[in-house]
């Protein structure tokens, strides 16, 4: 126990002095000369705007059965990320569940018919066709990406 104890501080005393020392977190400001490096950074020349970043939103894998002879022969899984324009995500965010459901149709009807399984062929096929679904409900400057993550069988 007392060992356990004695890792802990020691682990702890460590992680203290690399955020100190590294000049990350909240003790940056406990290092001496830590308030005069910040004073030499003010006096260079400011740092440019920040430039706005696409939002990603995970969509989710989605899994669609194949059926044969009144079976199911297969799945093909897909999981999906959308890429969306800085001033669009919140839009975008807010509609996101009508767009799963949207994309959970189309794989529906469409993967059964023409994929043959996880290939490039298949990936090319569903991204295509789900950028031209995610466009089509927010429009061609909202929507940046659909990234095709991966497509599996089971």
């Amino acid at each position: 126990m007392k060992k356990l104890i004695l890792l802990l501080v020691v682990v702890i005393a460590g992680g203290v002095g690399v955020t100190a020392v590294t000049g990350i977190g909240p003790l940056a400001d406990l290092m001496p000369g830590a308030a005069q490096g910040k004073a030499e950074d003010s006096k260079e020349a400011p740092a440019p705007p920040p430039r706005s970043r696409d939002h990603y939103y995970e969509l989710g894998g989605f899994l669609v059965p194949i059926l044969d002879q009144g079976g199911i022969a297969r799945q093909i899984g897909v999981d999906l990320t959308l890429k969306v324009a800085p001033d669009s995500g919140s839009r975008v965010s807010a509609d996101l569940p009508r767009l799963q459901n949207a994309i959970t149709l189309d794989l529906y009807e469409f993967l059964p018919r023409y994929a043959r399984g996880p290939s490039e062929e298949t990936r090319k096929l569903v991204h295509d066709r789900m950028l031209n679904l995610a466009r089509n409900m927010y429009g061609t400057d909202a929507i940046r990406d659909i990234i095709v993550k991966s497509i599996y069988e089971r």
